[in-house]
C-alpha cells in the first residue's frame, strides 16, 4: 500500500515537473513549428501554342528575368499578317486619295483659268471694237456734223455684251472657289475616316503586339525549376 502511494506520488510530481517546464522555458520563438509547401508557377497558355525553344531544364536555379521558355502561336502570326496587309491596303487607298484630290484640283484649276482666258480674250477684243467704232464716230461726225445717236440714247450692243462677259468672269471665279471648298470638304472627311480606320488597325496591332511578347516567358520569382512537361 505504502509502495502504491509512493508511486502515485512519484508521477504526479514527475508530471508536475514537466507543466512548470513546458511554462517557464518555453521558446515562443519555436513554440510553433509549421511545414509549408513551396510556391509553385506552373506555365500555360490560354491558346494552342508551339514550343520554339527552351532555355531551363529540371533542377536549374532562376532568377526574376531569366528567359523560360519561347512558343509560337500560328493563329497569332496569321492574324498579325492580316492585320499589317490590311494596314497597307489602307495606306494605299489613303495615298490614292490625296493623288485623286490633287489632281482635281488642278483640272478645276486648268478649267477655270482656260474659261477665264476665253472671257478675258472676249473682253479685250469687244474694248478693242467699241473702242475703234468711237474713234471711227468721233471722225465721221466731225466730218458730217452728226452726232452718233447710240451714244446719246444708251449703250451699244458690245458695251452690253462686254457687261455680260464681265459678269460671266466674275461667275466664273465664284463657282471655281465654290467647287475649289467643296473638294477640299469631301476630301477632308475621306482623309479623316482613313486616319480612324489606321488608328484603329494600330490599337489592334498593338494588342497582337502584346499578346506575341507574351509567348515569351520569364522568371517572376527566385526559384528552381521542376518538371518539364511539354
Amino acid at each position: 500500500m505504502i509502495k502504491k502511494s509512493i508511486f502515485i506520488i512519484f508521477w504526479i510530481f514527475v508530471v508536475v515537473i514537466l507543466l512548470l517546464f513546458s511554462l517557464v522555458f518555453k521558446d515562443t520563438n519555436t513554440a510553433i513549428v509549421a511545414q509549408v509547401e513551396p510556391m509553385k508557377n506552373a506555365i500555360s497558355y490560354h491558346k494552342a501554342v508551339r514550343i520554339d525553344e527552351i532555355f531551363v531544364i529540371p533542377g536549374q536555379m532562376v532568377k526574376p528575368g531569366d528567359v523560360l521558355v519561347r512558343v509560337e502561336r500560328p493563329d497569332l502570326i496569321l492574324d498579325v499578317e492580316k492585320k499589317t496587309n490590311e494596314m497597307s491596303r489602307v495606306k494605299i487607298e489613303q495615298s490614292l486619295i490625296e493623288t485623286k484630290y490633287a489632281n482635281k484640283i488642278r483640272l478645276l484649276k486648268v478649267n477655270s483659268e482656260s474659261r477665264i482666258r476665253k472671257i478675258d480674250g472676249e473682253i479685250d477684243q469687244h474694248k478693242m471694237i467699241i473702242e475703234n467704232n468711237r474713234k471711227l464716230s468721233n471722225q465721221f461726225g466731225s466730218l458730217t456734223g452728226f452726232v452718233d445717236t447710240v451714244q446719246q440714247h444708251g449703250q451699244s450692243y458690245y458695251e452690253i455684251e462686254l457687261d455680260v462677259l464681265e459678269k460671266e468672269k466674275k461667275y466664273v471665279l465664284q463657282q471655281y472657289e465654290l467647287e475649289i471648298n467643296s473638294a477640299g470638304k469631301i476630301h477632308e472627311e475621306e482623309a479623316k475616316s482613313y486616319i480612324m480606320q489606321l488608328s484603329l488597325l494600330e490599337k489592334e496591332m498593338d494588342v497582337l503586339m502584346t499578346e506575341e511578347m507574351e509567348l515569351i516567358k520569364t522568371a517572376e520569382i527566385h526559384g528552381t525549376i521542376g518538371n518539364v512537361n511539354v
